[in-house]
């Protein structure tokens, strides 16, 4: 199974699902196989966490069948993002700027969302 996440290459990556009554197309930004490890799916998103660092808003998606990885993924992401954003922020601090950032990290199952600590 695959995670969807990250930034977009030359042209993405499509997926089509279909049922008997509906047929939609999707379109990721990354697809990450079942071979990927923790520091590719990292810099796959990478640039979206310096980004947070400068200012601007992010969201990462994850996508896949049940047990594919994406809550074990996301939680490696979190720890990964906080230090960097950890390393971002000391920096910055030293030229006057003081971060504020929030995370959230949210599930969503069986039209239920619950959340997921962050680490």
């Amino acid at each position: 199974a695959a995670s969807a996440l990250g930034k977009r290459p030359q042209g993405g990556a499509s997926r089509r699902a279909s049922s008997a009554s509906s047929s939609s197309t999707f379109t990721f930004d990354r697809v990450l196989g079942a071979d990927a490890g923790d520091d590719e799916a990292f810099q796959a998103v990478e640039d979206e966490v310096v980004a947070v660092a400068d200012g601007h808003a992010a969201c990462i998606f994850a996508y896949g069948a049940s047990g594919s990885g994406k809550s074990h993924n996301i939680r490696i992401l979190s720890a990964g993002a906080s230090n960097l954003l950890e390393q971002r922020a000391a920096v910055l601090s030293k030229e006057g700027v003081h971060l504020d950032i929030g995370v959230r990290i949210v599930e969503i199952f069986d039209d239920r969302i619950a959340e997921i600590p962050c680490y």
